[in-house]
């Protein structure tokens, strides 16, 4: 009876405002972010149990929310990764090009957590999200490629190295279990140039055509000025699958000792943590290896597990989502409030998606109208120029998803349709529109109209001299 009584005083004071804002902080779920770079869907075991690739997942997945049909917002990560901090599609935050910089008036959700009383911290492996860059503003503290690498070092930071840096800060700041914290951790191990230990390497090897003769390719891949667009030979396009499905074996290792880390430091027990991508990887599926060309499939199309706080049982998501959604979804659990303009411009919250046994918590969500799953949902994918073209405005193409149709929208305005059902590979076109795909056109139509308060392209800066280095080593020339 006394619980019941002081359980009820501190929920009367926090509704008076008399507890402050730190004790009522405490109180909050830990919220993790995930994002493994230039990781396709198909290639985890959640969705196609055959890949066999990623068992760990596959257990870890029996107690989250499996989303079969996640968006990134765009086919790389400067776009996708500045729509999951914003909730806005890349027409709405500016920063679609090679050296964006998120505008100073933005609210990006590692700010919000700050404000709200949260411990903010990030380890990013990608070059293009390092400590110099916006997508640092509002973490307490940074820890990037440029760091994990130590100094003198180029190539990819992996994954270990990630997973070591994580736990020794958990490691010396045991002071934060009494605070939330905000944790964004981005790994770059499925980013070409792929390379896995010849542990995972050997694995999968036989999967693909004769191990001794994928070796001697593999060998040329690395030392031979071998041309991977257009035309590539079957025996090389063998070579390279087989040594990025090592990568996503080697993934698996690394996420599997990353959970081990969150529960060593009890940063699970009440805990929001979101698993995805940034963006997929085309693997020759439509003649190019890598992103950011195109916004097929295979590309934008992206893994999605969440666990939410206190969840035990796994439940499966099938209608369109997208990675924007992740941000009014985590200020929700976390019970931060988005102040000023609440028209995210894209995202809408899935806290509807957590499962609950609170009769008081399923009466609200029906108060307000909240659903998990909408068939009616509409997922726009944007792609601009890497870099500044002359034209103005410049090159926009698009991706309109709803249920299994899809409109492909080129950048001179022509439409491409498919049916997602009947053609998942994308490799024939639906000449004769139904009455879905005109919906799909007005949706686009309505789009574009939304565009007049579209934000103009964000400023460019130039990557310091490691970052630029680092950059090189991962594909990415000048």
């Amino acid at each position: 009876m006394l619980s019941l009584v002081l359980r009820t005083a501190a929920m009367l004071l926090a509704m008076a405002g008399v507890i402050s804002p730190q004790a009522r902080a405490a109180s909050r779920p830990h919220v993790v972010w995930i994002v493994v770079d230039s990781w396709r869907w198909d290639h985890v075991d959640v969705y196609r149990p055959g890949v066999a690739l990623m068992p760990n997942l596959a257990q870890r997945a029996q107690n989250a929310c499996v989303f079969w049909r996640a968006y990134a917002a765009s086919s790389w990560t400067v776009p996708s990764v500045a729509s999951l901090f914003t909730g806005a599609y890349p027409s709405f935050h500016g920063a679609t090009m090679f050296g964006s910089t998120l505008r100073a008036e933005q609210i990006l959700a590692p700010r919000l957590f700050s404000e709200a009383g949260y411990s903010t911290v990030a380890f990013s492996a990608n070059a293009f999200l390092s400590k110099g860059s916006s997508f640092a503003r509002g973490f307490a503290e940074f820890i990037d490629g440029n760091t994990l690498l130590g100094p003198g070092r180029k190539g990819k930071a992996r994954a270990a190295s990630v997973v070591k840096a994580l736990d020794e800060w958990l490691g010396k700041r045991r002071e934060i279990r009494g605070t939330p914290v905000f944790v964004y951790v981005h790994l770059m191990d499925p980013h070409w140039p792929y390379g896995p230990a010849d542990e995972f390497l050997s694995q999968v090897l036989p999967r693909f055509g004769d191990p001794s003769e994928l070796r001697r390719l593999i060998g040329e891949l690395y030392f031979g000025p071998l041309r991977l667009e257009g035309e590539v030979a079957p025996d090389l396009q063998s070579a390279v699958r087989a040594l990025y499905a090592g990568e996503v074996l080697a993934t698996d290792r690394a996420l599997e000792e990353l959970f081990t880390v969150l529960e060593r430091h009890e940063l699970t027990r009440n805990a929001l943590i979101v698993l995805t991508a940034d963006h997929g990887e085309e693997l020759f599926d439509h003649n190019h290896l890598g992103h950011g060309r195109t916004l097929y499939e295979e590309v934008i199309r992206v893994p999605l597990l969440v666990w939410f706080p206190g969840q035990r049982k796994r439940i499966d998501i099938h209608d369109v989502v997208s990675l924007m959604d992740l941000f009014p979804t985590s200020l929700e659990l976390a019970g931060v409030q988005l102040k000023g303009d609440k028209a995210l411009h894209g995202g809408r919250s899935l806290a509807a998606c957590a499962p609950t046994s609170s009769w008081a918590t399923r009466f609200q969500r029906w108060l307000r109208r909240k659903k998990c799953e909408d068939p009616s949902r509409t997922v726009i994918a944007e792609l601009f120029p890497l870099k500044p073209q002359a034209a103005t405005p410049p090159p926009h193409r698009a991706a309109v998803i709803r249920n299994s149709l899809k409109l492909l929208v080129a950048s001179d305005g022509t439409l491409q349709h498919y049916d997602l059902m009947a053609d998942p590979r994308e490799l024939g076109r639906v000449e004769l529109p139904s009455q879905g795909f005109k919906e799909l056109e007005a949706a686009w139509t309505e789009f574009r109209k939304s565009l007049a308060s579209a934000a103009p392209p964000a400023a460019r800066i130039t990557p310091d001299a490691a970052t630029r280095e680092q950059l090189r080593a991962l594909g990415y020339g000048d």
